[in-house]
């Protein structure tokens, strides 16, 4: 009983969120404001084909890459790369003194 390959290219909304590396409720959202299409079950699971959502992740990878700086934990990271470079910087220089 091996899966056709229609079958496979169907998803389930914790499909989708391990895809795009968001929660369910996230998913469940963003299809909701139509931004990424599903169909409905009898009994009114969301189901996704996963060409739709390969094409929507492309898109929002783009969109990022073009419209934001960084996440806030990036930022975070940043800083704090940025402060051990300066204390070591600041370390050499007294140690030359």
């Amino acid at each position: 009983m091996g899966m056709t390959a229609k079958q496979t290219d169907i998803l389930t909304t914790a499909d989708v969120s391990r895809m795009l590396d968001v929660t369910t409720e996230t998913v469940r959202s963003m299809n909701n404001s139509g931004r990424l299409l599903a169909m409905r079950t009898p009994g009114g699971q969301r189901l996704f084909r996963k060409e739709d959502v390969e094409r929507f992740a492309a898109k929002r990878a783009k969109d990022k890459r073009g419209k934001r700086g960084p996440t806030p934990k990036q930022a975070v990271t940043k800083k704090k790369a940025a402060k051990v470079t300066k204390k070591a910087t600041t370390a050499k220089g007294s140690a030359k003194a």
